[in-house]
């Protein structure tokens, strides 16, 4: 559940056991993934998003960064961009308000916050195979609430 999630995204471990079986498995992917019809993907994203750089950054990432990475430059570039402050967790079901921002609160209430800003430069310059959003600390935190319309409204 939720603590799983809040120890994947605030405490990992990173023992290197762990960090080259998951660079074998990510690397294994990126060779099966890597057909025509991937390629093709890859170029009709390129041209649908050429204005940001959704196009450069494809979620399995860069062969030889993945392959190069080091257990000192994953934990810091996971204690520079992995913080409360740049997370965003949606609760999708039927699950009342105060019960989820209670759950919320003791799954992640303990996440470290660091005293020193979010990373300083550009995040997309120090990691192409990323996915992520630079940090935004006027972000205020937003509960959501959706009723699903009456089906007499939709007659």
């Amino acid at each position: 559940g939720l603590d799983v999630l809040a120890e994947v995204a605030y405490s990992p471990e990173f023992r290197m056991d762990r960090i080259e079986k998951e660079r074998r498995a990510v690397l294994s992917e990126a060779q099966m993934i890597n057909d025509c019809t991937y390629r093709l993907q890859t170029q009709i994203i390129g041209a649908s998003h050429a204005e940001n750089c959704i196009h450069a950054r494809f979620p399995i990432g860069l062969e030889a960064q993945i392959a190069s990475w080091t257990e000192p430059e994953l934990r810091a570039f996971h204690s520079t961009w992995y913080r409360p402050e740049n997370s965003t967790l949606w609760i999708v079901g039927d699950v009342p308000e105060a019960e989820a921002v209670e759950e919320v609160a003791r799954a992640f209430g303990g996440a470290p916050r660091s005293p020193e800003p979010p990373g300083s430069g550009d995040p997309w310059a120090r990691d192409a195979a990323a996915l992520f959003r630079p940090s935004m600390p006027s972000r205020p935190r937003v509960l959501h609430d959706y009723a699903a319309p009456r089906r007499a409204a939709l007659a």
